[in-house]
């Protein structure tokens, strides 16, 4: 596959993500799927996982009511051999709860960045970071303020 159908395989993920929907998501995703969740389990190991098809229909369903109108605009790609970098800035508003925190009403924007390594014309593993510190911060249930500079 040429490093180009990734990036758009990328851009149409991000089109049916800002659809709000998870009806055909799962066509974007290998059966053997999984999923890099990155070192913030608080024992400083890598959480890796298979995520099965119904598995991340139920995730994105989970994430929808929190952030209802969220939606992501992208802003930079980058792919070779076989993996994708997708660098998003997204919106949304925090209109009910989530991840237990219940909604405040305020405007997010925050950067979410999407890498994933393609089987064939679907992605086999996938690693997304967000802003999380950012969008806590934005919602107040982070009190920190960054240090000034200068």
């Amino acid at each position: 596959m040429t490093t180009d159908r990734m990036k758009e395989i990328h851009r149409l993920l991000i089109d049916a993500l800002n659809s709000h929907a998870d009806e055909g998501i799962a066509a974007f995703f290998h059966d053997n799927y999984t999923v890099h969740e990155g070192f913030n389990n608080g024992d400083g190991k890598e959480r890796i996982y298979k995520v099965t098809l119904d598995m991340l229909g139920q995730s994105i369903r989970r994430g929808i009511p929190g952030l209802p109108d969220k939606h992501q605009t992208v802003k930079m790609q980058l792919a070779e051999g076989d993996m994708a970098f997708t660098y998003c800035i997204a919106e949304a508003t925090h209109s009910g709860p989530w991840f237990g925190i219940p909604p405040t009403g305020k405007r997010l924007t925050y950067e979410n960045l999407y890498i994933s390594r393609f089987e064939g014309e679907k992605i086999a593993e996938h690693w997304v970071f967000l802003d999380a510190f950012g969008m806590l911060r934005q919602i107040g249930a982070l009190n920190i303020t960054p240090a000034k500079k200068g």
